[in-house]
């Protein structure tokens, strides 16, 4: 034991040395954090460079969609044939906007193709067009299957 006397220092001494110590390991982590920070904001401007054209045509898509929601009701509460008419044109309008939004997020996000699900670029499902009357609309839409 007489060899460590050198190491008895007075209390306040060494809880000066352990809080100068625990203030350079702070220092060192907080430059390691913000060193990973920086990491992070190259990576999410890189990210968003690469995305922010595919949620725009997203959102798009979704417009359409909305739109075509609306024609859709347009079509069933239309009484006049005119009406009618005019609102199966819109709906086909809108499908066709919303398809071609999609197509524009494919394109610039091709890796979307995987998560697009049941949805398919193929020219015979993508310019697909809703009926072209009324009537055939209505009878479309009695003949869904009740899960609808």
């Amino acid at each position: 034991m007489s060899n460590l006397k050198f190491l008895h220092f007075p209390v306040a001494a060494k809880a000066v040395l352990l809080i100068a110590a625990l203030g350079l390991l702070s220092i060192a982590a907080n430059w390691f954090c913000l060193e990973r920070l920086d990491e992070f904001d190259r990576l999410n401007a890189t990210v968003t460079r690469h995305l922010a054209p595919a949620r725009l045509a997203l959102a798009e898509a979704k417009a359409a969609s909305e739109s075509f929601g609306v024609a859709v009701y347009k079509d069933y509460s239309a009484s006049d044939p005119d009406q009618a008419k005019e609102s199966v044109e819109e709906m086909e309008g809108q499908y066709n906007a919303a398809g071609r939004s999609l197509n524009n997020v494919l394109a610039v996000y091709p890796a979307a193709a995987d998560d697009s699900g049941a949805y398919s670029t193929s020219s015979s499902s993508s310019t697909a067009s809703p009926p072209r009357s009324a009537a055939a609309s209505k009878a479309a839409r009695r003949n869904r299957p009740s899960a609808w």
